[in-house]
């Protein structure tokens, strides 16, 4: 469908609020770019100091995350900790989570294939 911009021009209040939309956006724009570039002033280095700084600021890598059996064994005592039983208010809610991003996205599937035939 093809928009009608003539009828949005056609009223004064819409002119009125679009060209101060866009004012406002223009001016913050302004600013924000005005800031940013105020910030990232960098002193100029000698090409012997940025050298020097990068030798400086490599350091050594911190321990990194593993999953493993103790991985696996401390996520089987939180699961524990978080839903005590089969039959307990929490494995019920986590039910009704489930069911409800299940029952959402056969949802948006239903309307994704409608939209789509209407369209066509």
């Amino acid at each position: 469908m093809a928009p009608n911009f003539s009828k949005i021009t056609s009223r004064n209040d819409v002119k009125i609020g679009i060209a101060a939309s866009a004012a406002l956006s223009a001016w913050l724009l302004r600013n924000f770019f005005k800031s940013r570039s105020s910030k990232n002033v960098r002193p100029v280095l000698s090409p012997e100091e940025r050298v020097q700084y990068m030798i400086k600021d490599k350091d050594n890598k911190g321990p990194k995350a593993q999953v493993d059996a103790r991985f696996f064994a401390e996520l089987k005592v939180l699961w524990g900790i978080m839903v005590p039983g089969l039959w307990s208010k929490e494995s019920a809610f986590m039910a009704l989570i489930a069911l409800s991003l299940i029952s959402r996205t056969l949802c948006d599937l239903w309307l994704i294939q409608h939209t789509t035939l209407i369209e066509g």
